[in-house]
């Protein structure tokens, strides 16, 4: 496993759009907060240089590359966190989300606060949630960041998007 900390501008070189979430909630307090997510996409930059980094082999300045695989995110002395889910209406033929009567999104939200220490950074991703399934942001106030993945399952998103259906695992279908 390659592990890499991101400070803030680094986190913002991830793309988690394609990423599913697989979302636990966390007991407060918390030193270390662990999520593990699948299909983060790296996104290309010739000036990809991270602050600490375990594999210094990783070289992503011609195009955007995909891991297809599971990732752990772990964010280390969290103040808080706050998720945000709009669940997938699957049976519906109206909408692409559940709706009230009132025909406006339903939006589950949730938010645990700890201890907050100095000098905290926000680190912000838009996904998919696993369950229950639908569009998600989440929102974790912490000390620092460190992203854990698989080199070797790192291909380039133009050939995920070729049949995103070889890469993806069909339990997250």
């Amino acid at each position: 496993m390659t592990k890499v900390q991101l400070n803030k501008d680094e986190f913002e070189r991830l793309d988690f759009s394609e990423s599913i979430l697989i979302f636990h909630p966390p007991t407060f307090p918390i030193s270390i907060f662990e999520i593990r997510i699948w299909g983060v996409t790296l996104l290309k930059n010739h000036d990809w240089q991270f602050s600490t980094c375990s594999d210094p082999l990783i070289d992503i300045k011609k195009e955007d590359q995909f891991v297809a695989d599971f990732s752990k995110l772990s964010f280390v002395n969290v103040g808080s966190i706050k998720i945000s889910a709009k669940p997938f209406d699957n049976d519906s033929q109206s909408g692409f989300f559940v709706n009230r009567i009132t025909n406006t999104d339903i939006v589950l939200e949730k938010k645990w606060n700890g201890s907050f220490a100095k000098d905290l950074s926000q680190f912000q991703m838009a996904c998919i949630l696993d369950w229950p399934s639908g569009f998600c942001n989440l929102t974790v106030l912490c000390e620092k960041c460190e992203f854990s993945f698989d080199k070797n399952k790192l291909i380039s998103v133009a050939e995920f998007c070729k049949k995103p259906s070889d890469y993806i695992p069909k339990a997250l279908r």
